[in-house]
């Protein structure tokens, strides 16, 4: 029931940290990969947060996962398993997110990968700061199936309503099938106050045609309401939050 209320991106943060306190762990990033110009959640501090984005393409993690799509604790991955994907990327900066990850007491992840409805492919990562592997382990144990529960509804519920703002709106397009003219017609709906009738005529399109562009970007949003779809565009960067009503060309 937390996470059915998160009604954008911060909110679901909130609504992921607060089950996570309940079982035991502090720290978290919900995160698509092998998609290009993505974007993480997460409760980490900005520091660690702005480090890891300048360092991600060189994490051995994303690779790993990519083969394997199998849950794993990340020190599985930087130890044991170093050997099999250490070609892949420079060693100098595999060391340094380590050690900048220690620097902050996160000393190991245990990461759940989980492929959504639209295909794409979501990495969820706890741990608890202080917690050495073996306690970890033995946390992640006591807890597994709630955390693979929460990892499937996590990165189901991000793709079903927050999907632009995780993975951009032109990924966004290719996986949910919405359209430049879906996206035009519903910004001309918020920002100019007219009519559907009048909102069709802008975009030059039918009546019949603007109602179903309407109902497939409101169901690509997990929308009931016209209003909970433009407001979930807007959090999720898919329409400008300024009021300002963008060209035809910029939305193509």
């Amino acid at each position: 029931s937390h996470l059915s209320k998160a009604d954008c991106p911060s909110a679901l943060v909130d609504a992921i940290i607060t089950i996570l306190n309940a079982l035991g762990f502090d720290c978290f990033r919900l995160m698509p990969i092998g998609t290009d110009k993505s974007r993480s959640l997460s409760n980490w501090n900005a520091d660690l947060r702005d480090f890891y984005q300048k360092k991600e393409k060189f994490d051995p993690l994303i690779a790993y996962m990519l083969e394997t799509m199998s849950p794993t604790f990340q020190s599985e991955v930087f130890q044991v398993k170093l050997d099999a994907v250490v070609h892949l990327v420079p060693q100098k900066n595999y060391r340094d997110l380590r050690e900048y990850f220690n620097t902050y007491n996160i000393l190991d992840f245990f990461h759940i990968p989980y492929t959504t409805n639209i295909g794409v492919r979501m990495l969820f990562s706890v741990s608890k700061v202080g917690s050495s592997s073996s306690q970890l382990r033995e946390l992640v144990e006591q807890h597994k199936e709630s955390l693979y529960t929460l990892g499937k509804v996590a990165s189901e519920l991000a793709m079903s309503r927050f999907a632009p703002f995780f993975i951009g709106k032109k990924n966004f397009m290719v996986h949910t099938g919405v359209r430049a003219k879906h996206i035009r017609l519903l910004e001309v709906l918020a920002k100019r106050n007219v009519s559907m009738l009048i909102a069709a005529d802008i975009v030059s399109v039918a009546p019949d045609t603007a109602n179903k562009y309407i109902a497939a970007i409101k169901a690509a949003l997990g929308a009931k309401t016209h209003a909970t779809a433009v407001y979930r565009a807007m959090v999720t960067g898919l329409i400008p939050f300024d009021g300002v009503d963008s060209s035809d060309e910029a939305l193509t």
